[in-house]
């Protein structure tokens, strides 16, 4: 037996004031690391709830004025920062094995600027040195992490079959063609780092 939710009522139902909007920014704050962007879509996802359905236009753009100035006012006093956000995604998704490509589409996907991202990526290849290939250095911690290439442990790495498979997991993380050659076919996991030595 299926429990449907009552549809709620716009009678009786109190609209969120900018200090009840502000509070619940907090919340989601101290929980939470995230951009002006997305704060701004959790906060209007709060607002058209505490409206329900029958909301009107007026009462949604007053409450998207709300919005703006909450999330705003988290910007200036530091609690929402996109540059470092940015900054700390990226590492973190280069530490997981993503290409640059993917990074950066991440981050604008959830809001950040193209100058922060600019500026998250360009952090990067300064923290890992000039002229390195961070994208081959992604591919091989890929590889590491997935036990693909000189990493892999059962089955001869040659089977056909298995070695399609490495090549999509390296297509479904973003990486081309040649670059997942090149570590596929690194002959040892010393092969391969000395390989990243040279980039």
């Amino acid at each position: 037996m299926t429990s449907h939710r009552p549809e709620r009522s716009t009678q009786n139902v109190r609209p969120l004031s900018e200090a009840d909007l502000r509070t619940a920014a907090l919340r989601y704050l101290a929980r939470f690391a995230t951009t002006e962007a997305h704060l701004m879509q959790v906060l209007l996802r709060k607002i058209k709830r505490g409206l329900g359905s029958g909301a009107e236009a007026e009462q949604l753009e007053a409450g998207r004025d709300m919005a703006v100035r909450v999330a705003a006012s988290c910007q200036r006093m530091g609690l929402v920062d996109d540059r470092a956000y940015a900054m700390g995604r990226a590492r973190r998704l280069q530490a997981e094995g993503r290409p640059l490509s993917r990074i950066a589409r991440d981050l604008a996907g959830r809001g950040v600027g193209a100058e922060d991202v600019a500026a998250a990526l360009a952090s990067l290849r300064e923290e890992e040195g000039a002229g390195r290939d961070l994208d081959f250095a992604a591919a091989a911690t890929l590889a590491r992490r997935r036990k693909l290439g000189p990493y892999q442990i059962r089955g001869d790495r040659r089977d056909p079959v298995l070695r399609r498979r490495a090549f999509g997991v390296f297509a479904r993380a973003g990486f081309p063609l040649d670059l997942a050659r090149r570590v596929l076919d690194a002959e040892s996991v010393d092969a391969l780092d000395a390989l990243l030595d040279e980039t």
